[in-house]
């Protein structure tokens, strides 16, 4: 009863603040959207999290986008020649102003790219661009990018949104707080912790948008997003929540649900430093003895999809044929006696060996972290969770200090992602976290950055999909399924891979709702 009671208090509480911070209630074309965390940085040079991500696409557009399968598509550049292998000679589209109604052109396209190349700034994406030997602006609107060698991934960096000359180049930092950008929506107020407000860019070059504005509600607690989505508080989530929570969602006159497969990748990550799992057999055992498809049917109410590699199966350089791993602990056993690892008491208590599996303090991951140790201690192997606040455990995953964890990659367009992944020079530099090292992978993913045919380019991907699925330096879970729920009037959501908010410019009400 104290517990209910308890319950029931804090979610009176949570639902009277929300009705005080309610931004909206005035207008009836607003969209008001739950984010989980507070956005750090809108300078979509410098930025790096998901939750500024979010907000940096409604505000700047970049040159080109990549589509669902990985393949480029024009934005702010209408098209694009290649004379040869190094030169790219983008065309800007005619008539796109900033949202001070500076018009945008080919200068501010040079004047972005140089500002990453500059070791002052920091941007995250500096090595990816440094490719680049020479830009020239022949005018307004053409500009002319030479690179140093031939470079596939080169179009797949250029996502990055164009920034205004006139307003940065005296103020290299301003864009953190004040973005200003081209796209559909401008940045009007921006709380800390609370909230940001958006309007309608009227003089959008796509058109303007059918919303007036977005309030986006920064409510980092699960259960106040929810509640904020089941009683109108707020118009749309996607992710972030328990899938426990779908049937009430379902079941909710007031909401809609939409379902789709996405690109996000989840895996568990190994240290091939440690002693047992420097061996491929050991590595190998472990998948064998995780039944993934149970964890997906009890934990993620069988919605997600088992993975096979790092690329989603609709992506152009996903290998269709690589191996499964299913479930088998016998086999998992006999590869661990094949590995010099045997049980030493049977079925006794005595595990073969004790290996550290690190893991965030958020529900989810802790849940995971348990059926994984329980999973694993069936055949023999001693699982210590180490759970720790988010800065903790990616300090330490960072660094290399574990025998295992579980993380998710987002938004894998570009298969170049395996060079920053799991080439031996990425080891310590990269996101090569757990020291693989194979010469072969190096020199395919080296040949396959220089060769722009995409169906050789194929071919070489083919065979790292194929060289990291016996090898196991990860070993793949699935990917993760977008669910988007929303208010049951709103209409033009579009899913993208890597749960993007892309499509919120074409967004709107059929009629003012009730619920509202």
């Amino acid at each position: 009863m104290v517990k209910y009671f308890t319950f029931i208090l804090i979610s009176t509480l949570v639902l009277f603040n929300l009705h005080c911070s309610n931004l909206s209630q005035s207008s009836h074309n607003i969209l008001r959207v739950a984010l989980f965390d507070n956005p750090t940085n809108l300078d979509p040079r410098t930025s790096s999290d998901v939750a500024s991500y979010r907000v940096i696409e409604q505000i700047y557009d970049p040159l080109i986008k990549m589509d669902s399968t990985g393949t480029p598509c024009p934005i702010l550049a209408t098209h694009w020649d290649n004379p040869s292998d190094t030169v790219y000679i983008f065309h800007i589209r005619k008539g796109v102003t900033f949202h001070d109604g500076q018009p945008l052109s080919a200068y501010d396209v040079e004047f972005t790219l140089k500002t990453i190349l500059d070791p002052d700034l920091k941007a995250p994406a500096r090595r990816s661009f440094e490719i680049i030997d020479k830009i020239t602006v022949y005018d307004s609107l053409t500009l002319k990018i030479k690179l140093k060698h031939p470079f596939a991934p080169f179009l797949s960096n250029m996502e990055i949104g164009i920034v205004p000359r006139h307003l940065v180049k005296n103020n290299p930092q301003v864009l953190q707080r004040r973005p200003l950008g081209s796209g559909p929506f401008i940045l009007k107020k921006w709380e800390p912790d609370v909230s940001l407000e958006l309007v309608a860019n009227k003089n959008y070059w796509q058109g303007r948008p059918k919303l007036d504005g977005i309030h986006i509600k920064i409510l980092p607690e699960v259960t106040t997003r929810i509640l904020a989505l089941e009683y109108g508080e707020v118009d749309f989530l996607m992710n972030n929540f328990p899938l426990s929570y779908l049937k009430r969602f379902k079941k909710n006159p007031r909401l809609k649900v939409k379902i789709k497969p996405g690109s996000n990748y989840v895996y568990i990550g190994l240290n091939l430093r440690n002693p047992y799992l420097k061996h491929k057999k050991v590595r190998k055992a472990i998948a064998h003895a995780i039944n993934i498809q149970s964890i997906i049917d009890h934990l993620m109410l069988g919605i997600y999809k088992p993975a096979k590699s790092l690329l989603n199966p609709s992506h152009w350089a996903y290998h269709p044929g690589l191996p499964d791993y299913p479930y088998d602990p016998e086999k998992a056993r006999n590869l661990l006696d094949e590995a010099g690892f045997p049980d030493p008491d049977g079925d006794g208590p005595q595990p073969r060996f004790r290996l550290n599996y690190k893991c965030t303090d958020k529900q989810m991951s802790r849940q995971k972290a348990q059926i994984i140790k329980q999973y694993l201690e069936k055949v023999g192997i001693q699982i210590d969770i180490q759970s720790y606040e988010w800065g903790a455990f990616f300090d330490d995953i960072q660094h290399g200090r574990f025998d295992m964890y579980s993380l998710t990659w987002v938004g894998i367009y570009e298969p170049n992602h395996y060079d920053r992944i799991f080439h031996s020079h990425s080891i310590g530099s990269g996101a090569n976290r757990g020291g693989y090292q194979n010469y072969v992978v190096d020199r395919l993913i080296e040949e396959a950055q220089c060769e722009l045919d995409q169906s050789i380019r194929r071919k070489k991907y083919f065979r790292i999909q194929e060289i990291i699925a016996d090898e196991l330096p990860y070993i793949s879970l699935w990917y993760e399924t977008n669910i988007a729920v929303m208010n049951k009037d709103l209409y033009g959501f579009e899913f993208y891979p890597a749960a993007e908010w892309r499509s919120f410019w074409k967004m709107y009400f059929k009629k003012n709702s009730a619920n509202r």
